[in-house]
């Protein structure tokens, strides 16, 4: 570095190791962004040395060089900023540098934090004479014998030091000793309070490196990663002082812990006194392992930091995997192998009590706790509402369920004040006076003995969770938060033990239900009856008496897979909560798995191990029929059945008449009509139901007598037996297929949504099974109909590929629209990929194309096939789902109209019809007609513009410019562009006379009316 660029030795220019793997570093006075280094080899000889080797900045490689080939001198992009500049060899050999130079920009440096003074240091151990206090000392000396540097002995060893208050640590400066075994200091970690602030892993030695650092605390703490002696020669904080953001230190009144040994009582660790020597009585101490201490506040307060301060003069090791609980919640989790001096808890809870629990079976020891945050304000608690109509699961040692009501709060058990069941998972129920917004919940443990049976529970509200508990930390008295609505409160052991409750205290406000008013059910039946008196009236006659014997008030099934219960409301309701109400007496567990539908729509189920007294279930759907179905086998018993809700219309539209029928076999007299005759009765010997012969592929189609928005399908399935039949089929309008249904579970009533729009409905099954069905009914609008229909244009000139069994091509075009094949209407082609092929008398817009399909058989032929006119493809169709008639939209300009099938089969068309308008000439611009338009469903995506200037000509040159095939205008002063019109219906001429607003001459459409044309490529 001294300028000399000489690369001969012999000149004094070139700098030489003595040892074979060295290193060379240069420093700046300030840190600047380095962007070039510029090595100069020597040349004299030996030049290969200089092959294998790294660039670092401050600790940063920034270059390495890798290389078999030798050079004189070489430049090395860096960009890093730093103040050394390191290079340092690879290999076993001298390392020999000739000139080193470096080029950037020196940064502008930020003002420096104030430095902090350090001092109550200690250290792990000490050696050489090196104690603590050397690295605080202010002698920056890096060589040992200078007395400025610390020392431990050989192990993992540790250096922590205190600020002298609490502070904003931004840096921290460490001194590494130079004189030798800068190794050692290679794999260290820095803490303050117990948090990473900056850690260190390298093979590269550091002479003096800054850690930036960011942490607010006292204690920095040094910590080597691996066996070795820890040297420090000093060590520097920047930062400053500051208050803990935090809040205030909150005082413990009272504490706990679970035994003492020692004499180290758990006051020592809330007395203040920070000392971390055991000996100075300063820290508590347990006699048993695998114990906890507990520090109680005088009120709730909001609790932000936990700072825990470690045993140092031994066994520092103990406290290394433990929980933080505020009243009963995780505040923070520690597992470490490495151990701490003083560590901080981020919390964020409101509570009273503070535990700490350790989870190693060894002593606990804590020299001191602290917590920080800040004491609440409390709210004017909810009013305690009166319990009453108790009952429990059991009673043991007179332990009655009326001393959890009783007024008592008196904790032990011989007080006759605690409840009490036998040994098992018991519960405890009560209910409140009438519906009430339940706040809060409070349970008195018994103290005398025996507290720990009370760690593991859940409570409830009307079923649904309220809070729960699961800890090995006992509990005197607790408060659970809840915000539930409902009566019946339930406190279920989920363990078996015995459920002991000295008191148990309801807080909050009597209320209304928000969920409407109970609707009144009726017209139920269920899948059997187990004896007369427990039919399924039992479960709507208003008794929730829960013993079965007693009050005879509960219905009951005979032991059966999947049992059912059905019951409907008046009229059609918006059902919004659904209360089910258990058997008490015994045998609650047979409602454990079961799911609650409304009109075959799932609106709850329950699964679980955990029985239940009363529960609800938030539903929000409409319909009628409410069915309760047990996915086990058991018997099915429900003491009573309420719903909520309000009565309602449909949204889907008024119901639709079918005015004619067809299935495709008939059994038992079971005709198609009967489906759609308006008895909803769904016992097949009422004669009410519709029966195919053919186990395979039944099918079932009714026509509407004109289009509709088809909305919603409403399916009756059969009760008296075989229900499971319907499950796999699909519904199809127009050959659309509207819904898909497929489940192993039978329903009884099911509304599907649909939002097809169509003329014809039919269901299709897909299991090998008869199709039965004993209502269909359908919810929508009719559609506005067209003023006029495109008019059918007589085809001729007919050709196929090929003629079976006498089905000559012009069968379809006669008129004779006859499905049945031997009526001698329809066409047949033979084994082949086979196409037909007809022609209109002269050029013309073919708007729509109807197919009719054969329907005595084979009509699964006509699945797979494309409709072209003049060979552009119109239409397409591939299902595995057969149609009677469908008609196909088209919109193409031609004369030659072809259906070609895509599979290999026998074409058969029973008749084909085309609509649409001959052209008598071609306009400048070919006016196609005025056509309805729907904001929900519109004919055109593409709004090109709207604006005060509108003609037909503008409008043709907006939608020229994206390619599209047509436009349209609309209320004199908007432009559409699209590919497809008329979907909505074509209206008279004169709906489109309103003026352009550019040129009231011609006419631009009409309100919600399109005035369509075909683009003119050659009109600019």
């Amino acid at each position: 570095m001294d300028g000399n660029k000489s690369q001969s030795y012999w000149k004094h220019s070139c700098s030489h190791t003595k040892s074979p793997s060295g290193f060379w570093q240069g420093s700046f006075t300030r840190p600047a962004r380095i962007k070039e280094v510029v090595i100069y080899n020597r040349l004299d000889c030996c030049s290969n040395r200089l092959n294998n080797f790294d660039i670092i900045v401050d600790g940063q490689v920034c270059a390495r060089h890798r290389s078999s080939t030798f050079f004189s001198v070489k430049r090395f992009k860096c960009d890093k900023v730093g103040q050394n500049v390191i290079i340092r060899t690879n290999l076993k050999k001298w390392l020999t540098l000739c000139e080193v130079e470096v080029f950037g920009e020196y940064i502008k440096q930020k003002k420096r934090a104030d430095m902090l003074p350090l001092s109550h240091c200690s250290q792990s151990s000490v050696g050489w004479s090196g104690v603590c206090s050397r690295a605080i000392d202010g002698n920056t000396n890096q060589y040992y014998w200078g007395y400025s540097c610390t020392h431990t002995k050989l192990q993992k060893g540790w250096w922590m030091a205190k600020t002298q208050k609490l502070a904003h640590i931004k840096e921290i400066k460490i001194f590494n000793r130079l004189d030798c075994c800068s190794n050692r200091l290679t794999n260290f970690v820095v803490t303050v309070d117990g948090h990473a602030c900056a850690s260190y892993n390298s093979r590269s030695v550091f002479k003096v490196k800054t850690f930036r650092c960011n942490r607010v605390g006292r204690i920095v703490k040094i910590f080597s990663r691996k066996r070795t002696y820890l040297t420090l020669c000093e060590v520097q904080v920047f930062g400053t002082y500051t208050k803990r953001s935090t809040g205030n230190k909150l005082s413990f009144n009272k504490c706990f812990q679970t035994s003492t040994g020692w004499n180290g009582v758990c006051k020592r660790a809330m007395d203040g006194n920070k000392s971390q020597d055991y000996k100075k009585h300063s820290c508590s101490h347990t006699k048993s392992p695998s114990g906890f201490w507990q520090g109680s506040f005088t009120r709730p307060a909001r609790i932000k930091e936990v700072v825990i301060y470690n045993r140092l003069d031994c066994c520092s090791n103990r406290l290394n995997n433990f929980d933080i609980i505020v009243d009963g919640q995780v505040c923070a989790r520690h597992r470490s192998s490495t151990f701490f001096s003083v560590k901080r808890f981020k919390c964020d809870k409101v509570g009273q009590n503070v535990i700490i629990r350790t989870n190693l079976k060894k002593w606990l020891t804590l020299c001191e706790v602290e917590v920080f945050g800040e004491y609440i304000k409390q709210k004017k608690r909810a009013d305690m509402l009166p319990l009453s109509h108790c009952s429990q699961s059991s009673v043991g040692w007179s332990g009655v369920c009326s001393r959890a009501i009783d007024g008592n709060t008196n904790q032990y058990y011989w007080g006759y004040s605690c409840t009490h069941t036998k040994l098992q998972k018991g519960w405890w129920m009560a209910k409140t006076q009438k519906l009430a917004h339940i706040k809060e919940i409070k349970i008195f443990n018994r103290l005398d003995c025996c507290s720990n049976r009370l760690t593991n529970f859940v409570v409830t509200v009307d079923g649904h969770a309220c809070a729960s508990y699961n800890s090995r930390s006992v509990f005197r008295v607790k408060t659970f938060r809840c915000n539930r609505v409902g009566r019946t409160v339930m406190i279920r052991s989920r363990k078996r033990t015995y459920l002991t409750l000295c008191e148990v205290q309801v807080f909050g406000s009597y209320t209304k239900r928000s969920t409407g008013n109970q609707l009144k059910l009726g017209s139920c039946r269920q899948s059997s009856t187990a004896i007369p008196s427990t039919g399924c009236a039992k479960a709507i006659d208003g008794n929730t008496n829960q013993s079965a014997p007693k009050g005879k008030s509960c219905s009951h099934n005979k032991l059966e897979n999947n049992g059912w219960w059905i019951a409907r409301t008046q009229k059609l309701a918006r059902i919004r909560e659904i209360k089910i109400f258990n058997r008490a007496d015994c045998c609650a567990n047979r409602l454990t798995d079961f799911v609650v539908t409304v009109d075959g729509n799932v609106c709850g189920s329950y699964k679980s191990a955990d029985v239940f007294m009363v529960k609800s279930f938030r539903c929000n759907l409409v319909g009628r029929e409410v069915m309760i179905m047990s996915r086990k086998r058991t018997y099915l018993t429900l003491c009573e059945v309420q719903v909520f809700g309000q009565y309602t219309t449909r949204r889907s539209g008024k119901k639709l008449k079918f005015n004619k029928c067809f299935q495709n076999s008939v059994a038992h007299k079971g005709v198609c009509e009967r489906a759609i005759d308006g008895n909803t009765n769904q016992n097949y010997g009422a004669k009410s139901c519709t029966h195919t012969k053919n186990p395979v592929g039944g099918y079932w189609h009714a026509s509407l007598s004109r289009p509709a928005h088809i909305k919603e399908v409403v399916i009756y399935n059969r009760l008296d037996c075989c229900s499971n039949r319907l499950n796999s089929f699909d519904i199809i309008v127009d050959g659309h297929v509207c819904v898909r249904h497929r489940s192993s579970t039978f329903f009884s009533v099911k509304s599907f949504k649909c939002n097809r729009v169509g003329r014809n409905v039919a269901i299709k099954s897909h299991s090998k099974k008869w199709l039965t069905l004993c209502e269909v009914e359908v919810f929508g609008e009719y559609t506005k109909l067209a003023a006029k229909r495109s008019d059918v244009l007589p085809l001729s000139h007919c050709s196929q590929s090929s003629v079976g069994w006498n089905g000559v091509c012009s069968r379809a075009i006669d008129g004779n629209t006859n499905q049945h094949y031997w009526g001698h209407s329809c066409t047949h082609t033979k084994l082949q990929k086979g196409w037909w092929t007809a022609k209109t008398q002269k050029l013309a817009h073919i708007k729509e194309i109807k197919i009719f399909n054969r329907v005595d058989c084979c009509s699964n032929r006509l699945t797979n096939f494309v409709v072209t006119v003049d060979g552009h493809v119109c239409a397409s169709y591939n299902s595995r789902s057969v149609f009677k008639v469908k008609t196909f939209k088209c919109n193409k300009v031609g004369r030659v109209v072809m259906i070609r099938s895509r599979k290999r089969t026998y074409l058969t068309l029973c008749e084909v019809q085309v609509f649409g308008k001959y052209f008598k000439r071609r306009p400048k611009f070919e006016y196609l007609g005025c056509f309805y338009d729907s904001e929900e469903y519109p004919d055109f995506f593409i709004k090109a513009a709207s604006n005060s200037k509108m003609t037909q000509r503008k409008c043709n040159r907006f939608c020229k410019s994206r390619g599209t095939t047509y436009f349209a205008v609309q209320s004199g002063n908007r432009c559409f562009c699209g590919e497809n019109y008329g979907n909505n219906g074509e209206a008279e001429d004169g709906d489109c006379n309103v003026p352009c607003s550019g040129d009231s001459g011609i006419k631009c459409g009409g309100k919600m009316r399109n005035a369509v044309f075909e683009v003119d490529k050659n009109v600019s």
